[in-house]
């Protein structure tokens, strides 16, 4: 009875839920928490692949025969009007092509000529945005941020869709094209950043064997292209949660399966982890001074948190 009184008159249980609720959201909101957390309630992190996207690769073998890197522009005229002939929905370039050189002249000639969305990679150099001097070929060429955030250990496990530039805002090369391919509206007034899930067995085709297909091929009919490279001799690589390198152009392909699928969760922020715990530490007060019996207390205090629960996974 004595203890009963004590929980009712002075909430130390309550106490001990707000102190182990706040401490896990401060923590779940951090960088380390949010790897422990993810692995915790979903160890595989991953996101079903989807058919409509397939990885064009710069790989060894298109490396070795093609010639080193960069390539000639020419190859990318030759890559585009394939890929157009195949009856590709869009082509998705993690590639950047950011100042003259040998080929350009065809290769504008081809975007001009594309019957196929094509995606152009741009890039933010510490607040400068640049893009591709050839996106301002035809309408159907459009250039998208190909920037990748890892954590400072390397490690990719969040995405922004879109992100502000100098007051300017700028969607993903992955938000863009879900965006194309969904008939969807670019939403300048989410600045959320969401989970990454990996992606795993995305067909993988390399540039080379591509520009070998012959036009009778369908597998690729209405599909989205990503190319970029897959090669490990090039920089373009980061870290999943997992440990194991992602080459940039999985990274991308992977986001835009994830919003497909509609499989992700945004993280909330540390402000706004505490708030929720002021909320819950409110309304659990409440419910303890008000139930009188414990386990009264203790239903009431499952179900107030399983609707916090709900409200921050909306």
């Amino acid at each position: 009875m004595k203890f009963k009184f004590l929980l009712r008159e002075y909430g130390w249980f309550t106490l001990c839920w707000v102190f182990i609720f706040l401490s896990i959201a401060y923590y779940s909101a951090s960088t380390r928490g949010i790897e422990f957390t993810a692995h915790f309630f979903d160890p595989s992190r991953i996101t079903a692949t989807r058919n409509e996207a397939v990885v064009v690769g710069i790989d060894d073998k298109s490396l070795q025969t093609l010639g080193a890197w960069p390539w000639d522009r020419s190859i990318f005229a030759s890559l585009t009007t394939k890929l157009n002939e195949l009856g590709v929905k869009a082509i998705v370039y993690d590639v950047l092509f950011l100042e003259a050189r040998s080929g350009d002249t065809e290769f504008k000639k081809t975007l001009g000529d594309s019957t196929a969305t094509v995606i152009l990679a741009s890039k933010n150099d510490n607040g400068t945005y640049l893009e591709s001097f050839l996106s301002s070929t035809t309408p159907k060429v459009i250039s998208a941020l190909a920037n990748v955030t890892p954590d400072s250990d390397g490690k990719v496990r969040t995405f922004p869709p879109t992100i502000i530039v100098k007051n300017t805002c700028v969607d993903t090369l992955s938000h863009t094209i879900f965006n194309i391919y969904t008939h969807s509206l670019s939403n300048c007034e989410d600045l959320s950043s969401y989970s990454f899930r990996n992606s795993q067995s995305i067909r993988t085709v390399s540039v080379l064997d591509i520009l070998s297909l012959k036009n009778t091929d369908t597998s690729f009919k209405d599909k989205v292209v990503f190319v970029g490279s897959v090669s490990l001799d090039l920089p373009d690589h980061f870290v999943g949660m997992g440990g194991s390198k992602i080459a940039g152009v999985y990274v991308h392909a992977s986001i835009f399966n994830s919003l497909l699928n509609r499989d992700i969760d945004a993280f909330a922020t540390n402000t706004l982890s505490i708030l929720y715990g002021l909320l819950f530490a409110l309304l659990a007060t409440i419910l303890t001074y008000t139930l009188r019996s414990l386990f009264a207390q203790i239903l009431g205090l499952l179900v107030l948190a399983g609707a916090l629960f709900l409200l921050v996974d909306m």
